[in-house]
């Protein structure tokens, strides 16, 4: 019995975990943001992804991703994902009120995500900007 329980969630972590990394190269793709945000209710609020604004050529990098499936109850389709990226581009516009260098930047972050449903409902980004960061300082 416990081989069974434990091949389901198994199948069940990887569902949530394809379709949270999927969600989150779909935003790093062109125009992928903006397309999002107009089709998913839950971005509706919040702050969006500004440095994908001012980098070009943005590589988005899954680099870990672990999945808790809430397991029992009367709610279904639950889970909390939690997912650990890289995105690299050419900073070519502004952004962070740092004029634009043409240098290659790397910006790392965790995106926490939360199912209902079978269907996102809250998702929180931390990104991390070393780089920019110290060029506001040196300025």
């Amino acid at each position: 019995m416990y081989e069974l329980y434990s091949s389901i969630l198994a199948t069940v972590e990887e569902e949530f975990t394809n379709a949270t990394v999927a969600h989150l190269e779909r935003i790093h793709e062109p125009g992928g943001y903006q397309r999002e945000k107009r089709e998913s209710d839950f971005m509706d609020m919040g702050m969006g992804r500004t440095y994908l604004e001012g980098l070009d050529d943005v590589a988005f990098t899954i680099e870990d991703s672990i999945c808790f499936p809430k397991v029992g109850g009367r709610a279904r389709g639950g889970a909390q994902i939690v997912t650990r990226w890289t995105a690299k581009g050419i900073h070519n516009r502004p952004f962070a009120e740092i004029a634009p260098s043409g240098e290659q930047v790397t910006i790392e972050g965790m995106t926490y995500t939360t199912f209902r449903d079978y269907n996102i409902r809250v998702e929180y980004t931390y990104w991390h900007v070393p780089e920019l960061t110290r060029r506001m300082v040196e300025r």
